[in-house]
């Protein structure tokens, strides 16, 4: 079985979170995301 690659979340600035809906994992770019559940995000 081959080793996942390191996705290097800390120098790329993306993490990655589930829709909640489907259970799919998606990554999401940190400095792009506005609003979390209908709030807004301040970073």
């Amino acid at each position: 079985m081959p080793v996942p690659k390191d996705p290097s979340h800390w120098r790329n600035a993306t993490r990655n979170l589930v829709d909640t809906r489907t259970g799919a994992l998606v990554k999401i770019h940190i400095y792009l995301l506005t609003h979390v559940a209908g709030r807004k995000v301040y970073i």
